[in-house]
């Protein structure tokens, strides 16, 4: 019990810092980020069929209630939104941490209707993912684009692709 008080009072201590996400995978990250794993370059590309355009399900319409809505629909496993609360609004030009990955900055590009996520120093993974939506011929996509350059790269083009086609 004594452990487990300490750890909440350790995780509350770095929020409080300013820090955001699991103290532990901080460490973890940290660790892991001296040493070069599978270090390539990386690149994904997935479209999902969104359906039929209508009033509700348009490009248009997807992109805000992500692009405004909570940051675990565009960065999986953040805890905490751009706006510091727990499970709170994805707010462009922040940074929020993905829950194994780490320090993620979000990006809304609201002319494109494209939302993109840039890994910083500290990120497992490292690189872009970018989360377009479109209409074409009377239906509504979204396709997902990961790449760039770190550890695990192999990993995450099946994992990261997996994540963000299923988990967004």
């Amino acid at each position: 019990m004594f452990r487990f008080l300490l750890e909440l009072r350790t995780q509350y201590n770095h929020y409080r810092a300013g820090g955001n996400g699991i103290y532990r995978m901080l460490q973890f990250r940290n660790h892991l980020s001296q040493y070069r794993i599978d270090y390539d370059n990386h690149s994904y590309t997935n479209t999902i069929d969104l359906g039929e355009i209508d009033e509700n399900n348009n490009a248009l319409t997807l992109y805000r209630q992500s692009a405004n809505g909570r940051i675990g629909q565009s960065v999986p496993g953040a805890i905490l939104g751009g706006d510091r609360r727990f499970f709170g609004n994805r707010i462009s030009g922040q940074t929020v941490n993905a829950a194994f990955g780490g320090p993620v900055t979000t990006i809304n590009d609201d002319a494109n209707l494209e939302m993109i996520n840039i890994a910083q120093p500290g990120h497992v993974f490292g690189g872009t993912v970018r989360i377009l939506y479109y209409n074409d011929s009377g239906r509504v996509y979204r396709r997902i684009t990961g790449e760039g350059r770190g550890n695990f790269s192999r990993f995450n083009n099946y994992v990261g692709q997996f994540v963000f086609t299923y988990f967004i």
